[in-house]
């Protein structure tokens, strides 16, 4: 890894699962930008720690949630927003592959 001036522009984190949180957090001790896919990390203080030490450097973390710009999500996130449905009062929902 070099410092955030050095080769690397942004990381983006694939690894097993189990190695999510300290490969991102080297990134983001040397500066470097990240995109970690899900999960973050494995325990919540790994997060924790990840989230800490973006703030702390001032760099950018994100986990890859991709059905946050898919355009389903966006347009429901609109038709919501915009009351045209009405009123939510509940939600029932599966996510599988």
């Amino acid at each position: 890894l070099t410092d955030a001036g050095g080769v690397v522009d942004a990381a983006y984190v694939a690894s097993p699962n189990q190695a999510h949180a300290p490969f991102s957090l080297r990134l983001l001790e040397a500066g470097t930008p990240v995109l970690c896919e899900k999960p973050l990390g494995t325990t919540t203080k790994e997060v924790e720690t990840l989230v800490s030490t973006a703030k702390a450097t001032s760099t950018f973390l994100m986990e890859g949630m991709w059905t946050r710009a898919f355009p389903a999500t966006v347009k429901a996130r609109e038709l919501l927003a915009s009351g045209v449905i009405g009123d939510v009062t509940g939600v029932q929902a599966e996510f599988g592959y």
